[in-house]
């Protein structure tokens, strides 16, 4: 069953794009060592005094976003690496998911949907069983960092999207945009919650919904929610900093606080109870374990752990299995459904039968959404599926059909200015002429990939699309021309922001070992 949905999220559409950052600090100093055990102070009814926080491991590429697992194992995010960690029971620690796009919150759905908010190229979306945008513009503007997000019993989905300082920038924001907090109601159309949140960072329910927490610069706010998930009475609920929030049984708040290094807890009247040290400035937290007795802390790459008298909140059942979550699927087509909501059923079906090796019917599933794609507000997902039908023909040796599924969604991309997409399309076309030995086609589409990133100021993308183009153009004896296309994929690097510099780094090595064949 793992490797069927492994299957689905390869074969999915992941697009990373990165852009123009500051340059650190000159004398910016290293970050503090995490340190191995920290001791908790007595919280009545929430930790006992003396537990140790312990660290499990360091040197993490970026942590964020703790959330349980369906069995009890926690999962979250390290977001510079593009993956999800898993760490199960006996704190053996794996990675989950790869190519995450820079996600940075997670939550389940009650329907057993993996679902994250992804920074880079920036999306709310469906990262397991299959994957699926559902939301990525709001007013036929781009969002610009989605962060935090929870998901309330009906599956609605609130999320924060701040305006990032210029030094954590990936992109400049649309002009007048404003950092806001979000609503998908369950129906999957996108909605504004409020303009009250001007720095907002994690995002929290209580217990019984009727209340959302929202960070807010050296503040945590609250709001009634309403029962079309709509908020109203926003008030400061805490003069507190925080990043990420948690949420315990009793409707006690945890914000993960870097400035005092540790977890603050917080009554829901919002007195203050107390805070758990961790061994680094945390940026997450959240309950997991069989009882959800556990609080697992993330932040500047490490993860700690520690037990506690509280618990977190036993979410309701849902079917997580693939095959249960498909016949409900199935079952869903026979009603009568929005066409947002016939094409997203649709697209999570096709990522089942690509999962389980049904390509023929993946590919009449990507074609029946289609023929509801007409509206205008869903003529990026008929890009997606058409640049995913051209994945399933190039996988199936089939690369002339698979050209004109990528031509499709190229030309869409580009006239919506989705030069992420229009990037992945051009450059799975060079693949393709490629495979047919047309190397001048394939050259063309290469070298169109890496204008297109660049001129939507997508380094990272540049950056692998011009080193694709140095290797074909080495392959075919054009040594000067390879050597000046690999010199603007280093150069391109370059120009990542700070919170990327890692990955840049490691990112840089294939690009000398290709320069070193053409010198």
């Amino acid at each position: 069953m793992k490797s069927a949905i492994a299957m689905v999220a390869a074969l999915c559409l992941i697009v990373s794009v990165v852009v123009l950052g500051q340059a650190p600090a000159q004398n910016q100093q290293p970050p503090e060592p995490a340190l191995k055990e920290v001791i908790a102070p007595d919280i009545p009814g929430v930790i006992k005094g003396g537990t140790k926080v312990v660290l499990l491991r360091d040197g993490f590429n970026g942590t964020e976003g703790v959330i349980s697992m369906p069995d009890g194992s926690v999962l979250f995010t390290e977001q510079d690496a593009n993956k999800l960690i898993k760490v199960d029971k006996n704190d053996n620690i794996s990675t989950y998911l790869e190519n995450t796009n820079r996600t940075v919150g997670l939550a389940y759905d009650h329907k057993g949907r993996l679902i994250g908010t992804q920074s880079r190229d920036p999306k709310v979306g469906v990262l397991s069983p299959t994957r699926q945008v559902l939301a990525d513009k709001f007013e036929g503007q781009p969002l610009v960092r989605p962060n935090d997000l929870v998901i309330a019993k009906n599956n609605g989905i609130y999320f924060s999207d701040p305006i990032p300082n210029a030094q954590a920038a990936f992109r400049q924001p649309p002009p007048g945009r404003k950092p806001l907090l979000f609503y998908i109601r369950p129906d999957g159309q996108l909605m504004k919650l409020t303009e009250e949140v001007t720095a907002p960072n994690g995002v929290q329910l209580s217990p019984d919904e009727k209340t959302l927490y929202a960070t807010n610069g050296n503040r945590i706010m609250a709001f009634d929610v309403m029962p079309d998930g709509s908020v109203k009475n926003g008030r400061t609920f805490a003069m507190s900093g925080g990043d990420g929030l948690a949420i315990d049984s009793a409707g006690r708040l945890y914000a993960a606080v870097a400035a005092v290094r540790g977890i603050r807890v917080f009554s829901p009247q919002g007195q203050d109870l107390g805070t758990i040290p961790s061994g680094t400035p945390p940026q997450s937290v959240g309950f997991a374990g069989p009882q959800k007795k556990t609080l697992y802390i993330v932040g500047r790459g490490a993860l700690d752990k520690t037990q506690m008298i509280a618990e977190g909140i036993k979410t309701i059942s849902f079917r997580a299995d693939p095959e249960s979550l498909q016949a409900e699927l199935e079952n869903d087509l026979k009603k009568p459904l929005k066409p947002l909501e016939r094409v997203n059923t649709f697209l999570m079906l096709a990522g089942f039968d690509v999962g389980f090796g049904r390509l023929a019917e993946a590919a009449n599933r990507y074609i029946q959404a289609m023929q509801f794609c007409h509206a205008p507000e869903l003529k990026a997902h008929e890009a997606v599926i058409n640049y995913n039908l051209g994945g399933l023909k190039l996988s199936q040796s089939d690369p002339k059909s698979a050209i004109e599924h990528f031509e499709r969604a190229g030309l869409s991309a580009l006239n919506m200015k989705n030069y992420p997409l229009a990037t992945s399309a051009a450059m799975a076309m060079g693949e393709c002429h490629e495979k047919l030995g047309d190397s001048k086609q394939a050259l063309q589409y290469f070298e169109e990939g890496a204008r297109l990133a660049s001129l939507g100021g997508f380094w990272q993308m540049a950056s692998q699309a011009n080193l694709r183009l140095g290797q074909a153009l080495s392959k075919s004896g054009r040594h000067e021309e390879a050597r000046k296309a690999l010199l603007a994929a280093k150069e391109q690097l370059e120009k990542l922001g700070e919170p990327l510099k890692e990955m840049a780094r490691s990112m840089l090595q294939p690009i000398e070992t290709e320069l070193t064949k053409v010198r």
